[in-house]
């Protein structure tokens, strides 16, 4: 539940002296816990509404960092593994624990595809790199604008456009 929401009703709630139950059936929780919130709303004021880690990066996110060295490690290093070995040789060899989900999801953003991709896999990235080169406002479309990693334009292998391997 959105926390703007919650404090304009309880804020109303208590000013107006409203009724309890209403407030419980907008916000979806018990008379109970709308009797929770207005004590906080009177201690804290609109701050108890805030989320302890609004704002913050998840602690089990990967750093930009981190990031980079995946794909650079599988653009120049681990370019023939497919992405569950990949993971398996990041942990062993360099020391990062990655799932395989993850280092899809990674790659996939850099447009790079398995090995063992299917075609209709292929078929996909095809269109979105299609996609984006129609969204390009000049008239020379060039396709480093878009994947910029100058890592990955000197092998071969790894051109942007090229998603079979």
């Amino acid at each position: 539940m959105n926390e703007q929401k919650k404090y304009q009703i309880i804020k109303k709630l208590v000013e107006t002296n409203g009724n309890k139950n209403r407030a419980a059936i907008q916000l979806g929780c018990s008379r109970r816990h709308i009797n929770r919130l207005i004590c906080g709303y009177n201690s804290h004021g609109k701050e108890f509404f805030r989320h302890g880690n609004n704002g913050r990066r998840p602690a089990h996110s990967l750093s930009d960092t981190q990031k980079l060295l995946i794909v650079d490690l599988y653009s120049n290093k681990y370019f023939d593994s497919n992405f569950t070995h990949f993971c398996e040789l990041l942990a062993v060899q360099e020391g990062i624990n990655v799932s395989p989900s993850t280092v899809r999801k990674l790659l996939r953003k850099e447009c790079i595809l398995s090995p063992k991709a299917h075609k209709a896999t292929k078929r996909t990235v095809k269109k979105e790199l299609k996609y984006l080169m129609d969204q390009t406002p000049s008239k020379k479309k060039n396709s480093s604008s878009y994947f910029h990693t100058e890592s990955r334009r000197s092998t071969p292998q790894t051109s942007p456009l090229c998603i079979c391997r």
